[in-house]
């Protein structure tokens, strides 16, 4: 689940903007390296969390422990409604941009919509009903693509260091200091999904030793397929072909065994797409789920399929608002960034959040069990909220300089939750009575 999440289009999509960010393969390597190690802290963060409190729901569950049912209902709101759908949307129409070019489809307008964002929705209709079927059929879903995916990527990387003889070293690119700052949120991007395996906690065997296997496995495990896929690619191409190239992949490819073997990056890099969004859906549905369970207000999120093992209102939910998002923000030019743009801060925001809350239930809940304690303690921890703080910075001034209007639709789902929640606290509270606000 870990390494089909994580592993999406963006290994392909970014790798040659990192190089070209950067200053010679070995620093290329170690933004790499880095980025795994930050994954690698949060795991360590959140296996103790999730062994702590093996729910369904992942941060949200976290969250409303640390912080409050207020924290968790709008950690949920704004997944429902801004991150989870975002992330999907902007997978989907780079799942859709790619097999329109496998097809040999123009993107051309039918209806009120483009070719490409037909696609993208069929993709998410497609993935939303196979986990409607069944937890089996999501699962087993999920393992063929992400399988495919990485045979896939250990194939590029096989051609390219065995077949391809190694380029000599360029001489480094002149690029500014500051112009790192932009490789480790393009690599941070691309690491972005490790942490999915916490919302679906309580379907996971042994979850006191599992969870953390998982996390800390795939976390490793998607570092070392990024770093030789890089190393490949440099191999491949050189490093200064690579920082300039469009398609790194596909350029290597092409050289290697001919333009062919060039087509089939295309389809692997929808079915890196689908493996992405499977898991998406899979797992972010289980947190609206976990709401429900909770507060009586939201108890139809909380139904479960007792005989397809599925929540299947949250699943059909998070359909809807996918699909809306992509008709809606999936138009124009460069709409994959556009939907990233407006999902990065949120995200990072109860990141931030998630580190403080392991920190507070140290502090508050010495005598809970725990099964795992994050070592170096709190080194790691702090480590995490660090890297939390940079990248949250880091997205606001991106988004900022952007200007891009779905960031207004960011703006009003935050405010419209943060109403949400005053309303709910004043309801809640017998003093809040109109003789005595009066």
């Amino acid at each position: 689940m870990i390494v089909g999440i994580t592993i999406g289009s963006g290994i392909f999509e970014t790798t040659p903007m990192i190089a070209a960010n950067t200053q010679g393969p070995i620093m290329l390597a170690g933004v790499w390296m880095l980025g795994g190690a930050m994954a690698l802290a949060g795991s360590l963060c959140y296996a103790e969390l999730a062994t702590m409190y093996p729910r369904n729901g992942g941060d949200y569950v976290y969250l409303t422990k640390g912080f409050g049912h207020w924290c968790g209902f709008l950690f949920v709101w704004i997944e429902l409604l801004i991150i989870r759908p975002g992330n999907i949307g902007a997978m989907s129409l780079v799942f859709a941009h790619y097999a329109g070019r496998v097809l040999g489809i123009d993107d051309a307008t039918i209806g009120l919509l483009s070719v490409t964002v037909w696609l993208a929705v069929v993709a998410i209709l497609g993935l939303s009903f196979v986990n409607l079927i069944g937890v089996q059929s999501g699962k087993w879903t999920q393992n063929l693509l992400t399988s495919v995916k990485v045979i896939g990527l250990g194939a590029i990387i096989f051609v390219s260091l065995a077949l391809l003889d190694p380029y000599e070293p360029s001489s480094p690119s002149s690029t500014t200091t500051s112009s790192y700052r932009l490789a480790i949120i393009l690599v941070m991007f691309t690491y972005g999904g490790w942490n999915n395996m916490s919302y679906v906690a309580s379907e996971v065997r042994h979850p006191e030793k599992n969870i953390l296997k998982s996390l800390v496995l795939g976390s490793l495990t998607i570092t070392g397929i990024y770093v030789l896929f890089n190393l490949a690619m440099v191999q491949g191409l050189g490093f200064h072909q690579l920082s300039n190239s469009d398609a790194a992949a596909t350029d290597v490819m092409a050289q290697a065994m001919g333009e062919w073997a060039a087509r089939g990056i295309g389809l692997l890099v929808c079915i890196s797409c689908l493996g992405a969004m499977n898991g998406m859906i899979f797992t972010g549905s289980r947190i609206y789920h976990a709401l429900g369970t909770d507060h009586p207000r939201y108890r139809w999120l909380g139904y479960w399929s007792v005989v397809r093992g599925v929540p299947v209102r949250s699943l059909l939910l998070q359909m809807i608002v996918a699909v809306a998002l992509v008709v809606v923000f999936g138009r124009g030019h460069n709409s994959f960034f556009r939907l990233v743009v407006f999902t990065t801060p949120p995200f990072w925001s109860f990141m931030l959040l998630v580190g403080l809350t392991l920190l507070i239930l140290r502090i508050h809940q010495p005598a809970k069990p725990r099964p795992f304690r994050v070592p170096f303690y709190p080194l790691i921890p702090l480590l995490f909220i660090a890297s939390s703080v940079f990248m949250l910075y880091a997205s606001i001034e991106h988004a900022w300089n952007q200007r891009s209007w779905e960031v207004l639709w960011a703006i009003v789902v935050i405010v419209v939750g943060l109403l949400m929640i005053l309303l709910d606290r004043r309801r809640s509270h017998p003093d809040s009575t109109p003789s005595q606000m009066s």
